[in-house]
């Protein structure tokens, strides 16, 4: 053991302004995780309906468009 005195230490290095808006931080930031990745699965399967619905568009115009070449 050592026979050092014991030293109170005062790590207190940022202003409770800025721990409050660390804490505030660290509440919200799973659910501000969960949102943020919702609107990203929306907004992909958004897109991915659109591109198929694209798809499905000119494939159904597809016989018009042989017969329009044909003629």
């Amino acid at each position: 053991m050592s026979k050092l005195p014991v030293r109170e230490v005062n790590r207190q290095v940022l202003s409770p302004r800025v721990e409050a808006t660390l804490a505030l931080i660290q509440g919200l930031l799973p659910a501000m995780t969960a949102i943020l990745g919702g609107l990203w699965v929306v907004s992909t399967y958004l897109d991915q309906q659109k591109a198929s619905n694209t798809t499905r568009l000119l494939e159904a115009q597809k016989p018009v468009y042989e017969k329009q070449l044909t003629l």
